[in-house]
């Protein structure tokens, strides 16, 4: 039913993001009808920006931010032990925005090729190549690719 569009040696779990749950439940009626085809056609490869330094998958110790600004969200930060960003058009991107008055983690649906992101190979000892590490800065993306609602991320 669902194509798969294969980095070198993907993962199943990393595939996950490829499928189209988060998007049927969460996504507005414009971010499916640009997301779902390409999913279901398998012509689109996401990644996953959860972990970040010195917090790792402690999600409480968040630090990406993104904030509001002229109708923008402007997200700086890192994010590292991403696997296969660089084969990646999306980046399925867990970041707090602070400009709310609630403080809380939101997803956002950034395009990898945005201006301002910065992948860095991890070396590994045994040659292989598939984590980096992703750096934001000053990159500003529309507030349609807000998924969900704001700080209301852990769905």
């Amino acid at each position: 039913m669902w194509a798969v569009r294969r980095a070198p040696g993907l993962p199943v779990h990393e595939r996950e993001l490829d499928r189209p749950g988060h998007h049927t439940r969460y996504s507005s009626d414009a971010q499916k009808a640009l997301h779902l085809p390409k999913i279901s056609a398998g012509q689109v490869l996401w990644c996953q920006g959860f972990s970040e330094p010195e917090a790792g998958s402690d999600l409480a110790a968040l630090r990406t931010r993104a904030d509001k600004i002229d109708g923008h969200y402007v997200i700086n930060g890192s994010k590292i032990w991403t696997t296969y960003c660089n084969h990646a058009d999306f980046i399925f991107l867990l970041v707090l925005i602070l400009s709310s008055r609630q403080r809380g983690i939101s997803v956002l649906l950034v395009p990898m090729d945005t201006p301002g992101i910065a992948v860095r190979e991890i070396p590994s000892v045994v040659g292989e190549r598939y984590f980096h590490e992703v750096f934001f800065t000053d990159v500003s993306v529309p507030l349609d690719v807000l998924l969900g609602e704001e700080n209301n991320g852990r769905m």
